[in-house]
């Protein structure tokens, strides 16, 4: 849990911003937004709010606190409004449906608006570990800063059912799944912008690898997450049962090809029984003809799965974006013409090649 301004971890941490032209400049010209995701504690959440404002009023000019709750009760509403009133630049947004971690961390970036975006969960970072990721996006060395739980921190049982989870959401959804995450990172304003237009499973951007779509950053921590066995486990099954869900199109592409192997292995077995009748004296009276219904039936029922399972994929690909425009990214360095009035790709009129060339 983060630490009031009093501490003296504060001061060191207030002195690297000093320190550092890249901080200092996003210190006094960025707008940073410090989410917080309530852990459903008044005291907890309290505490949280309190040791980020007193950090943010003193190391930048322009920021802002958000919290975001998923149905608070009334005595965390009437708590927060009065903390309201103590702490400066803090905003309170409640959501009025149950939601866990997850969608609520990924629901509460579309209400901030700051240039850069720091996601908190109250008890999970400590304020260094906070400024160690603010640093690594003020270099401009990556747009996506993640946080995760060194592996010898976490049980050796907790270990084995992950790499087991890893394996089994790769097959089901085709990504695979960052373990040991801590409720906690950062990202610059290109990066949300990109993320929040993506949709379907990477709306969870938490969890899965991003190299290939933003400038990712992990940030090890050295201490063990502070949550219980059973939260800890429901919480993964959650998760596991919204990535599956949000991984329809790859789960109804594989039935559809599922059903086809069934109709084609169907059809051929009627087939194959007509073949015997034909070729077989010594068969069981009846035995083929009923073969057959069966299996053209089959091949019947499972076509008709199929084309059905086609037409599903197809109504869910007209409605997902274009990944050409989403992650299609220029990097030439120049405007690729020449400074004439014509085009780089157009032959001058009346001149030779080679002096074309030599120009």
């Amino acid at each position: 849990m983060l630490q009031p301004h009093q501490d003296a971890a504060f001061f060191a941490a207030d002195q690297r911003f000093a320190g550092t032209s890249a901080l200092n400049r996003l210190a006094q010209e960025n707008l940073v937004s410090f989410v917080v995701t309530s852990s459903g504690s008044v005291e907890t959440d309290k505490h949280e709010i309190a040791a980020i404002g007193d950090f943010a009023a003193i190391s930048f000019a322009h920021y802002e606190v958000l919290l975001v709750a998923s149905r608070p009760n009334g005595v965390w509403r009437a708590e927060m409004r009065e903390m309201g009133t103590r702490v400066g630049n803090l905003r309170i947004v409640m959501v009025e449906s149950s939601m866990g971690y997850e969608e609520l961390s990924t629901a509460a970036l579309r209400f901030a608006i700051g240039d850069l975006v720091v996601s908190l969960h109250p008890g999970e970072l400590q304020i260094s570990d906070v400024v160690s990721m603010i640093e690594r996006c003020a270099e401009a060395e990556c747009d996506l800063v993640k946080t995760f739980h060194a592996r010898d921190t976490v049980p050796a049982w907790e270990r084995l059912a992950a790499k087991w989870i890893q394996r089994l959401l790769r097959v089901l959804t085709g990504r695979g799944i960052q373990p040991f995450q801590a409720r906690a990172f950062a990202l610059n304003r290109t990066a949300l912008s990109r993320l929040q237009t993506i949709g379907g499973a990477l709306r969870y951007f938490r969890l899965f690898n991003l190299s290939g779509l933003v400038a990712e950053e992990h940030l090890v921590l050295d201490y063990p997450p502070k949550r219980h066995l059973l939260d800890s486990f429901m919480e993964k099954l959650r998760i596991a049962s919204m990535l599956v869900s949000s991984s329809a199109e790859r789960l109804i592409l594989w039935l559809a090809l599922v059903c086809a192997v069934l109709s084609v292995g169907s059809f051929l077995s009627a087939l194959l029984a007509i073949a015997i009748w034909m070729f077989k004296e010594t068969i069981a009276p009846g035995w083929t003809s009923l073969s057959v219904e069966f299996s053209l039936l089959f091949a019947a029922n499972f076509g008709v799965l199929g084309a059905i399972c086609l037409g599903l994929l197809q109504m869910i690909r007209q409605n997902t974006p274009d990944p050409v425009e989403l992650f299609a990214t220029e990097m030439s360095g120049g405007d690729l013409f020449r400074r004439s009035n014509e085009l780089n790709v157009q032959a001058q009129a009346g001149m030779p090649p080679a002096a074309r060339e030599a120009e």
